[in-house]
Formats: structure tokens, sequence, C-alpha cells
């Protein structure tokens, strides 16, 4: 839960954990929760693109 913009960054910093030296993949799982906010799943997988070029 948070702010679209506390998404990315969380996104960001979770890339910046498990990118490092390649083979990350990065995905939703099955358990988002329905009290998610639409704008929380869209602000995560913009950051994803954004941030998970390597």
């Amino acid at each position: 839960f948070g702010t679209p913009q506390q998404i990315k960054e969380e996104v960001k910093r979770r890339l910046g954990d498990f990118a490092p030296g390649g083979g990350f993949v990065f995905n939703q799982v099955h358990n988002i929760q329905a009290e998610i906010p639409p704008q929380n799943i869209e602000a995560m997988f913009e950051a994803a693109q954004e941030f998970g070029k390597y």
C-alpha cells in the first residue's frame, strides 16, 4: 500500500537489489490484493519498465 510514487520508489529499490548481474525477471505474483488501487499496479509496471533495463 502507498502512493503511486512510493510504489515506483520501492520497485526501483527492489530492482537495485535483485537485478545486478542479470537474470532477474520482474513480474507480479498472483496475490495482488483486491484493495490495491489500479493506479498503484500501473505505477509498479511503469517503474519496472523505466528502471528495469540492464
